[in-house]
């Protein structure tokens, strides 16, 4: 079997294994949101709280997050508002916010949510990092490809969109992956791996 063969099946099996650790965990989310708002009189459960200040809680609980704070916000988020450890823009209509793993926030633009408190907020950590894996892999992809082309940091971050800084922390990491020492080694690393 050709090398080129390998590599794509190789692919294939993590692209499958990722697909059904994201179908897992947005099941068993589903099912703790079911198991909260399932109530004889259709009230949620005290673990959970209808908001009318989203933008206010979210900016609450930026301040009382003692280790960690994720965040996937939407377009309408307000500049300028506190933002989490690791953040993903744009990649929901809704804002996102999971408080060390025990409070989650879901809210929509016209100021209206949900603050819940209880293992849906664990599992909605385990859907964040599952995205940030995604989003961080499919950056890390493009910048390898510009990479590859010639580009440098300035202009590989022009193209993608992002910041030279995150750039370079992407670029420091596929080197590091590769073993690489410079950028050409890393170009024929990720050659000999089939990445390229």
């Amino acid at each position: 079997m050709s090398m080129k063969l390998q590599a794509f099946g190789r692919l294939l099996a993590e692209e499958h294994a990722r697909t059904v650790r994201e179908h897992e965990a947005l099941l068993a989310a589903f099912a703790d949101l079911d198991l909260l708002c399932r109530r004889p009189s259709g009230a949620c459960s005290p673990d959970v709280t209808v908001l009318d200040d989203v933008v206010g809680t979210a900016r609450e609980l930026h301040e009382s997050a003692s280790s960690e704070l994720l965040d996937v916000l939407p377009p309408w988020f307000p500049p300028g508002e506190p933002v989490g450890h690791r953040v993903l823009r744009d990649q929901l209509p809704v804002l996102l916010r999971v408080a060390d793993r025990e409070v989650v926030l879901v809210g929509e633009s016209a100021g209206s949510g949900l603050l819940v408190r209880s293992g849906l907020a664990r599992g909605m950590g385990q859907l964040f990092d599952l995205l940030w894996d995604r989003v961080t892999a499919s950056v890390r992809d493009q910048v390898l490809r510009l990479m590859a082309a010639g580009m440098d940091d300035t202009e590989v971050a022009a193209a993608t969109g992002r910041s030279v800084r995150t750039v370079r922390t992407h670029v420091a990491a596929i080197m590091t992956e590769l073993g690489a020492g410079t950028r050409l080694a890393a170009g024929v690393a990720a050659v000999r791996r089939g990445w390229l």
